[in-house]
């Protein structure tokens, strides 16, 4: 049993490596959502006590992720990746517009909040990128290969005060190459590209998941109509 599962992970590994290539270009096209959580401010402090990313991660995934991640600390629970709820942390404590309101240790004046952010990622190739990504294949991705995913994200956050809901999605698109072909833009309309594979969970997850907590913490609406 052992032996088979190597196999599969060596098999899994040798495949990835084949498709990564090099070479990367991505674009993201956001939710129409995402402009108002970009005018949303907050003014209390919060402490955020746990924060549980559900990504849905597969059993090969959890094989290979090292124990110390599963058991990190009472901030992380449920299942989940450990590094992508450690992003949003980061970003609302030292790297957001309100740093100085959201803390990451219990500190008088500072309201608790617990997170809890489910994402889904659904492929969404057509049937011209499945034969470009044939394409790919046979060409041992010297020919681009073409990456295509909506991202769902269902936010909730609970305060002394309540729980608030909230769900976005965002649209990732890539190519990936062993050559410089894959610098060619990407053929997809885009509010934000990236010279990676995967813009979203690499470069901008973490920011547009933090503005969507902060728009459900507003304590009043705003005029370009976040919560």
């Amino acid at each position: 049993m052992k032996k088979i599962k190597l196999c599969a992970l060596v098999a899994l590994s040798a495949g990835t490596t084949l498709l990564s290539g090099c070479f990367h270009n991505g674009a993201v096209c956001f939710d129409s959502k995402c402009s108002a959580f970009s005018g949303a401010s907050v003014s209390k402090k919060y402490y955020i006590k746990q924060i549980d990313v559900d990504d849905g991660v597969s059993f090969w995934d959890r094989l290979v992720q090292p124990k110390t991640e599963k058991t990190v600390g009472k901030k992380f629970a449920g299942k989940g990746n450990v590094e992508r709820g450690r992003k949003v942390m980061r970003w609302l404590d030292t790297d957001g517009p309100f740093k100085n309101k959201f803390a990451t240790t219990s500190a008088e004046g500072y309201e608790p909040i617990s997170i809890k952010a489910v994402i889904s990622k659904t492929n969404a190739n057509g049937g011209i990128a499945q034969f470009n990504n044939i394409l790919a294949f046979l060409t041992l991705n010297i020919w681009p290969w073409y990456h295509s995913a909506d991202v769902d994200y269902r936010i909730q956050v609970k305060t002394s005060a309540g729980i608030k809901n909230e769900q976005f999605r965002l649209q990732e698109r890539s190519l990936t190459s062993w050559l410089p072909l894959a610098l060619c833009p990407v053929p997809a309309w885009a509010d934000y590209r990236d010279m990676t594979a995967y813009p979203v969970e690499e470069s901008l997850e973490a920011e547009q998941v933090g503005r969507c907590i902060i728009s459900l913490l507003a304590e009043k609406a705003d005029s370009s109509g976040g919560k």
